[in-house]
């Protein structure tokens, strides 16, 4: 594991040493806890620059609202950032840091080619009682053990990895919770990624939902790099 200083200024820990792009494959990273790497109008975010090597920058649609350390996505808005590249190849591993602000469905990223049948949807389904869902192509693997739940809107760690388009093998992890596997078929593919919900030819859909921190590496990683990840994560946000 990486070795990590961390100093505690009241409940926000702010991390000197841990970075994930480290890992090989790294394609985005970005980091609520830096000032840096922000552009504002304001309090709305008009950039979230991206800190890996890849520089997949994302820029706003509907600008969402800085918070103290992170963006805040607000469904009623259709708030909404756009990277410029398809990000999600056949073999990856998503992490995420987020709060749950609301009890109902919604996506927080998508994927698209073309038109809605070619799309990949990465969302949650009615917390607290639900879990993470993910589709290709209408083909949808939706987790039942592993559930993130709005209740104090408390912040979660989330992995999502993908074994490749040949097994089609999802594995989903949570902080404290394990991991639940499952499949799902279908290609994918895409021009563009957004983030904070999901919008192509009228098929809409936004999150209620406060983003703290993106990971994303082009590889299916190991169980062993996935939880030493989670835990530098659940260190630098003091879960």
């Amino acid at each position: 594991m990486i070795n990590q200083i961390v100093h505690l200024f009241g409940s926000v820990q702010v991390s000197g040493e841990f970075d994930p792009t480290t890992y090989p494959g790294s394609v985005l990273w970005l980091d609520g806890q830096d000032d840096s790497v922000f552009t504002l109008s304001g309090s709305d975010v008009t950039q979230w620059r991206d800190k890996s090597s890849s520089l997949n920058h994302a820029d706003s649609i509907t600008s969402p609202l800085r918070t103290a350390d992170g963006v805040e996505f607000d469904s009623s808005n259709s708030e909404l950032l756009e990277l410029p590249v398809a990000i999600l190849g056949e073999s990856w591993t998503y992490f995420m840091v987020f709060r749950n602000l609301v009890n109902q469905n919604h996506d927080f990223l998508g994927q698209w080619y073309n038109n809605v049948a070619n799309r990949t949807r990465l969302g949650l389904v009615n917390s607290p009682s639900g879990g993470f869902t993910m589709q290709i192509e209408g083909n949808t693997f939706t987790t039942s053990s592993i559930t993130f739940t709005n209740t104090g809107t408390p912040i979660h760690v989330m992995v999502i990895r993908r074994d490749g388009v040949g097994s089609n093998n999802i594995t989903v992890f949570k902080n404290g919770s394990g991991s639940e596997q499952g499949t799902v078929a279908g290609v994918l593919d895409g021009q563009e990624t957004s983030i904070g919900g999901r919008t192509q030819a009228g098929s809409d859909s936004f999150a209620d939902i406060e983003i703290k921190e993106i990971y994303i590496n082009n590889t299916a990683m190991s169980d062993t790099d996935v939880n030493d990840i989670i835990s530098e994560f659940e260190t630098k946000w003091g879960l």
